[in-house]
């Protein structure tokens, strides 16, 4: 998806209700697809799993989950997704999507915990190597993309 088409569809989410295209009219509430759509993003977010999660976006329910949603993205997944171009739009279009679904219910309490993420010191004091640090700092450099991608198409 373009970034513009992202922006098309992120700045009508900010109207309330959300809008989310192509959303099932009955949307399935149970435990499992629910927790295991949270077990999919711990594993991580790359162009092959995208059509996934965009799949589930608009047939699990999620809303009782949400919460638990936007703490696994911003401390789990996020913090360990590739510097691969590619991962790394998988990723802000499914920030999109969320963002595209529920609105500020997402939004607001994501960037909120994604935000504290960034603090280069803290994650990188328990580094022991060079490598472990380069390591951190390329994580966070991909967090900057995709905080930076997110403004773009985010309005």
């Amino acid at each position: 998806m373009s970034r513009a088409e992202l922006y098309e569809l992120n700045i009508n989410a900010w109207s309330f209700p959300p809008t989310f295209p192509n959303l099932a009219s009955k949307l399935d509430t149970s435990i499992k697809k629910n927790t295991g759509f949270i077990k999919k993003l711990r594993l991580g977010i790359t162009k092959d799993t995208l059509p996934g999660y965009l799949e589930d976006l608009k047939n699990v329910s999620l809303s009782k989950y949400l919460s638990e949603v936007c703490s696994t993205l911003a401390t789990e997944t996020l913090l360990k997704i590739s510097n691969k171009q590619e991962d790394l739009h998988a990723a802000v279009q499914v920030i999109s999507a969320l963002h595209q679904r529920f609105g500020t219910e997402f939004t607001e309490p994501f960037f909120a915990l994604w935000l504290n993420s960034f603090d280069c010191e803290s994650r990188t004091k328990d580094c022991v190597t060079d490598n472990d640090i380069v390591s951190s700092l390329k994580s966070i450099a991909s967090q900057i993309y995709i905080l930076c991608e997110l403004q773009i198409v985010q309005g």
